[in-house]
């Protein structure tokens, strides 16, 4: 029993640490295996979002991107009844200034349009200060001494009478995980000491009308709470595919009127770029995606209270618990009954998991919990298989020469019945003879 508990909490703690660690390959291993729940996700894209795509067949009616301003323009002045407009673009180098100026203007009239700005690791230059100065007009102002954004040092924003014009701008970038994947969201990134939000939160605050408040791991905006992970970073809650589809619309059919009106009136309406010889198509756990699907996903997720929180501390918690679980079954029950339950343990362990994530929005990382079990009962059988030959060994090399082999194989399956000093019980004797025989 000593032997069984110290290496139920010896396995416990290594695999805890690799977790802490997020230690490669098992840490990427548990992100896959956990894109399970999204194939469970039971609730919809929420209806106060659109999507408007620059797709092919937009590209086969305009020509190849970037178009004509002017032409952009006339299509966003469709979208004149939304409640926000965000631009997951950016209009970074000038044009004919006239088209400049008619698309800055259209912007500017809409009073609801957030716009979108790069951040670059590495670019020779930063925009103009004055640019840069109009720029932190979208910045947060009220923010702890300590934020968990990054620091960036280059930026590639719109050029000036774009960015004057917008509502407020934001950030587009993403960030992937060891394995390429993109699961989690940044709400913001630091640059020359300002903290800029993302497209996603920008757009929050424009709907909402309220400013950003932090609170521990967490952003409020408005009634919205949108949870951190430490890294700050938020956790996408993706839905399906067809979901998208459903709230996407192409740019040709905005431009000629064709898209309904109550997919637009009062609506956050984001305008993004699908083409894949245009736009960067990333990696998701529903399949490859263009990057406005992961800004629908965050504003659908904040609306609906979906975003993800992941718990390392649950994890380690259900791990412990059903590995003690485990040795329990291993330490009480003979092997044609305790090995059903192992595999009881673990369908138990992956239905409380899948819970979690419906019902509390939480992530468990159960990859780490099947490895622990795997291995213990892997482990506890092979050692009571080892066990159970080195008895049998030695019960054959000291009773082969004094019992039939009928008994010796009774002793060796019930061990428990071999003891000292006999066994004292009530039996009848019948005695009987054969007439006639001597």
């Amino acid at each position: 029993m000593l032997l069984a508990c110290s290496i139920t909490v010896l396995m416990g703690v290594l695999l805890s640490v690799l977790l802490l660690k997020r230690v490669e390959p098992f840490y990427s291993l548990s992100l896959r295996v956990s894109d399970f729940n999204y194939s469970i996700h039971s609730e919809k894209l929420s209806d106060d979002v659109t999507l408007i795509l620059v797709d092919e067949k937009s590209i086969n009616r305009f020509g190849r991107w970037p178009w004509n301003r002017k032409i952009f323009a006339k299509g966003l002045e469709k979208l004149k009844s939304a409640k926000v407009v965000a631009l997951d673009m950016v209009f970074s180098e000038k044009t004919n200034e006239r088209d400049d100026v008619y698309l800055a203007k259209t912007i500017e009239r809409m009073e609801s349009v957030v716009c979108g700005f790069f951040i670059r690791k590495k670019a020779t230059e930063n925009p103009p200060e004055e640019l840069i100065d109009t720029l932190s007009d979208s910045a947060l102002f009220r923010v702890p001494e300590v934020v968990p954004f990054p620091n960036v040092d280059y930026v590639e924003v719109n050029i000036p009478e774009i960015t004057e014009s917008c509502l407020l701008s934001g950030t587009f970038n993403a960030i992937s995980d060891p394995d390429g994947n993109f699961r989690r969201y940044p709400p913001g990134f630091v640059f020359k000491g300002n903290v800029y939000p993302s497209v996603g939160v920008q757009v929050l605050r424009a709907y909402t009308g309220k400013d950003v408040v932090f609170k521990g791991n967490s952003l409020q905006v408005g009634n919205y709470t949108i949870p951190m992970r430490n890294d700050g970073t938020v956790i996408l809650n993706f839905y399906p595919l067809k979901d998208y589809q459903k709230s996407s619309f192409s740019f040709v059919d905005l431009y000629e009127g064709k898209v309904p009106m109550d997919r637009i009136n009062g609506k956050i309406v984001v305008v993004g770029i699908s083409e894949a010889g245009v736009t960067d198509i990333r990696a998701t756990p529903v399949g490859l995606v263009p990057g406005p699907y992961l800004h629908v996903t965050f504003v659908s997720n904040a609306l609906q209270g979906e975003l993800l929180v992941d718990s390392i501390p649950l994890t380690i918690l259900l791990l412990f618990l059903s590995s003690l679980l485990l040795s329990l079954f291993y330490l009480l029950f003979q092997p044609g009954v305790r090995i059903p339950l192992y595999f009881f343990l673990f369908a138990l362990v992956f239905v409380v998991v899948r819970l979690f994530y419906l019902y509390m929005n939480t992530v468990v990382y159960d990859l780490f919990i099947y490895i622990d079990l795997l291995l213990l009962s892997v482990g506890f059988e092979a050692y009571d298989s080892f066990l159970k030959h080195k008895q049998a060994k030695f019960y054959k090399g000291v009773f082969s020469t004094y019992v039939s082999p009928e008994v010796l194989e009774e002793i060796v399956e019930n061990p428990e019945k071999l003891k000292l000093g006999g066994e004292k019980r009530e039996i009848t004797v019948l005695f009987s003879d054969i007439r006639g025989f001597t």
